[in-house]
């Protein structure tokens, strides 16, 4: 496996869930609202988001987590390989 989606609600596991299988899979591990909350709780732009979840897309092993929400805000379709 090289290329994982961990998709789900605010406080469901994902983080610890997606450290745990990204460290048996040899992984890395990148956590999306972790790129698209700026400091002081400020969004990332919607296209700088978008362009930022394509970059992490075009490695060849991944692992992304994110909540729904992460997705819609930014208003970008979700990340496609």
């Amino acid at each position: 496996m090289r290329r994982v989606v961990v998709l789900g609600c605010g406080g469901a596991g994902k983080s610890t869930f997606s450290r745990r299988l990204g460290a048996l899979l040899e992984l890395p591990v990148t956590h999306l609202d972790h790129v698209y909350w700026q400091p002081g709780w400020v969004p990332m732009p919607a296209r700088e988001f978008a362009a930022r979840q394509r970059v992490l897309v075009a490695g060849e092993r991944w692992l992304l987590d994110e909540t729904t929400a992460a997705r819609w805000r930014s208003g970008s379709p979700p990340p496609t390989p």
